[in-house]
């Protein structure tokens, strides 16, 4: 469906014409509702990641390194909501996947970020052949840091996300919203689903009768995506398996490749 066509949609459910829902109203609700589909292919997709078809590139980002950096801000303009894979490379050539960790596994003191010493002993810790990073406070924090030279060689980060859709605007349509012809970027099948969400919203806006039917059928739509979305990548064969950890490690040292405790 177009754009102008969901717009035709919403109001048509929601007994509503331009006059009592505008478009702008419309499209904020449009972008509600889309926002919220993100959240639901998110939740339960398989390994085919999805991402807004409307983008024009992938949500991979090379991240250079900073000499005695530990801590890189993710932009707000990136709209991340999930990280999948973070890659290091001290040297410019040879990447090593980077493992979670939280700092509260840590059992070494960790200090101050603004100390060298402090830092420098917390970096000893870390191999740089088996890097780790945290996600928090809206930062990535990596484990060792980079050193100038290493920087001058071309040391960075190379992570894959998940992000938000890139929400529809005013330029998305002509004089009015229902000429428009942008698609929305997930799969065709769903996207009634812009439609009968906004008309929901209208509908607890102007107390109309129709509200029932309407919640009964955007959760009808959202178990149909989350069903679909779980069930992308066929070309691959499952079995269970048992999960045995390594309990033989004494201490965390993270330096000691084999003796990680990890699951």
């Amino acid at each position: 469906m177009t754009l102008g066509d969901i717009a035709k949609k919403a109001r048509s459910l929601s007994n509503t014409t331009i006059t009592n829902y505008s478009d702008a109203d419309l499209l904020i609700d449009i972008n509600i509702w889309y926002q919220k589909v993100v959240t639901m292919i998110l939740e339960s997709q398989d390994e085919a990641d999805f991402d807004d078809m409307r983008n024009t590139t992938y949500p991979i980002k090379n991240i250079a390194l900073v000499a005695g950096q530990r801590d890189y801000p993710i932009p707000v303009t990136e709209k991340m909501l999930k990280l999948k894979r973070l890659d290091v490379t001290y040297d410019g050539v040879n990447f090593y996947k980077a493992e979670p960790i939280d700092s509260a596994e840590i059992d070494y003191g960790i200090g101050k970020l603004t100390s060298t010493t402090q830092e420098s002993n917390l970096d000893a810790l870390f191999p740089k052949t088996r890097p780790r990073y945290d996600i928090k406070y809206g930062s990535i924090f990596i484990y060792p840091r980079a050193t100038a030279s290493e920087v001058s060689a071309g040391a960075l980060m190379n992570a894959e996300w998940s992000r938000q859709v890139t929400p529809f605007t005013t330029s998305d349509y002509t004089t009015v919203l229902t000429d428009s012809t942008v698609v929305p970027g997930f799969d065709d099948p769903f996207h009634p689903i812009l439609a009968y969400g906004p008309a929901s919203e209208r509908s607890i806006n102007l107390t109309l009768p129709q509200l029932a039917i309407l919640e009964k059928k955007t959760a009808e739509y959202e178990m149909r995506i989350k069903q679909a979305y779980s069930n992308k990548q066929q070309d691959r064969q499952y079995a269970i398996g048992a999960n045995l950890p390594n309990y033989s490690a004494k201490g965390r040292n993270w330096s000691a490749i084999d003796t990680i405790y990890r699951p």
